[in-house]
């Protein structure tokens, strides 16, 4: 084991000396049983390992003995947590060291190593400014921000077939690079789908599912960095007509036509929920007459800049917080259409998709039967049609009335949208930009470089801005609806 570079890592984040040095004991005393300890990062059997202190409650009330092979003076319960605690430390530690490229000691070092990743790592675009973010914006502690990212560099030891994904994590540092934000985001899009789909399957047992929810976290924080730190964010047209000009790199995860899901995915409502609020932060709209303008990309960049330098200077600010709280409200206000009616997403507990059938069906809290969903058509005042859908990203949010109406209608009750409306048409016309909602994440990348329009211009909108969103989410009804049958509606 690493015991030094282990106690300097404890100590750095936050552990006194003393108790540093009685956790790198414990770890010893684990090392001495099993001997050759940094291997098992190499081999995979590092999780094995801690499944061996597993020792609860009712196995200390039934007197049963430790599965591990360490002699433990006193009570067998504390004893063995005390050294799953360690163990616990240790790999986490060790991840960090992997994220941040270090070789394990028994690892063999080539020529080709020095100046290259470890074969099955992933490069990662932005690494350092992802884990800085983690830790001012995720209140994480530098200890847990390198376990996300040794998640993400690590991910193709957990899914190894191209229609995983796991290859297309590769590409996103050089697409981000090059800009190529929307085919970027959408693959991430999909890996995390996938990830998703092997953690729910009836297939996957429980050590496994473990594992695949902590890939997911990491990949669901990476799409929030992202979300945040990119200058130019796609807007949700972009991102629904990737597949036009990145089909090669979309068909990599529609497999073989031996690779199909098997039995149906079961999404519980935190999936549901996530997936939704990336969709929301999103949909940049206009008004019909294209007067004033709903850039809610720019509003979440905005918010999280003001909360972020706030805290740069520890001052209280809860602007970003408040934001995503709205986003989470709104959410739970989404309604589904059922044949037994309607609801809104906060009473469904699940929502079933077969992906061989199409067919989607949802679980209501409290309840055992399930109900078919049911979508709307293009066609205002047609009669809703059977939802179909192979997974979430197949089900789009609905704006009823359309978005561009509400704006329109409610022209002189949003000062703040107007002012920014003006700013927005300011800089288009400065970079000779047609102004349309896929535009503003490319204005967006200009207004965020000169700090003063967004310090004395933006920031002081806030106030207004928080009063205007709420009157915009009272003027609208969200629904759920067949992505094939929103893209034909818009």
């Amino acid at each position: 084991m690493k015991e030094t570079d282990f106690f300097n890592w404890l100590v750095g984040n936050g552990q006194q000396e003393n108790s540093a040095r009685t956790v790198v004991s414990r770890v010893k005393r684990i090392e001495e049983a099993y001997p050759e300890l940094d291997s098992r990062f190499e081999d995979g059997s590092i999780q094995m390992l801690l499944n061996v202190f597993t020792y609860t409650k009712s196995d200390e009330s039934n007197k049963r003995i430790p599965l591990h092979k360490i002699e433990i003076d006193g009570n067998p319960y504390t004893g063995t947590q005390s050294l799953k605690n360690a163990l616990t430390q240790y790999i986490e530690f060790m991840h960090s060291e992997m994220a941040d490229g270090v070789v394990p000691n028994n690892a063999e070092t080539t020529e080709s190593d020095k100046t290259t990743p470890n074969i099955g790592d992933v490069m990662l675009y932005k690494t350092a400014d992802f884990r800085e973010w983690m830790r001012w914006c995720g209140g994480m502690t530098q200890g847990s921000a390198n376990s996300y990212v040794s998640y993400l560099k690590t991910l193709r030891h957990k899914v190894t077939r191209k229609s995983d994904g796991a290859y297309a994590l590769d590409l996103i540092s050089d697409l981000l690079k090059e800009g190529n934000t929307a085919v970027a985001l959408k693959l991430l899009d999909k890996v995390e789908e996938k990830v998703s789909e092997h953690m729910l399957s009836s297939e996957t047992d429980e050590s496994e599912k473990k594992d695949f929810n902590n890939y997911r976290s990491a990949l669901r924080k990476y799409i929030l960095f992202l979300q945040d730190d990119l200058e130019e964010l796609p807007d949700e047209e972009e991102l629904n007509n990737v597949e036009a000009f990145g089909v090669d790199l979309m068909t990599q995860f529609d497999g073989d036509s031996n690779d199909k899901t098997s039995g149906t995915l079961t999404y519980p409502i935190s999936d549901i929920k996530q997936n939704f609020i990336f969709r929301l932060k999103t949909q940049n709209r206009m008004s019909n007459q294209k007067d004033i303008f709903y850039p809610i990309g720019m509003i979440c960049k905005l918010f999280n800049y003001s909360q972020r330098e706030a805290k740069r200077k520890d001052i209280y600010n809860n602007d970003a917080d408040w934001l995503n709280e709205w986003f989470k409200d709104y959410v739970d206000s989404i309604l589904v259409i059922t044949a037994d009616g309607e609801y809104p997403l906060s009473k469904i507990k699940e929502i079933i998709i077969n992906p061989n059938e199409g067919s989607v069906n949802l679980l209501l809290e409290g309840c055992c039967d399930e109900h078919k969903v049911f979508t709307e058509t293009m066609h205002e005042g047609d009669a809703s049609i059977p939802m179909q859908a192979k997974r979430l990203q197949d089900i789009h949010i609905d704006h009823t009335p359309l978005m561009a109406s509400v704006l329109s209608t409610n022209l002189a009750n949003l000062p703040a949208l107007n002012v920014m409306s003006e700013i927005i048409k300011k800089y288009a016309k400065q970079k000779q930009l047609d102004i349309k909602p896929s535009n503003f994440g490319k204005i967006s990348k200009q207004l965020f470089k000169n700090t003063e329009v967004v310090n004395e211009q933006l920031l002081p909108l806030i106030p207004k801005l928080k009063n205007e969103l709420d009157i915009l989410r009272g003027e609208c009804v969200l629904k759920l609806m067949q992505a094939s049958l929103n893209l034909k509606k818009k």
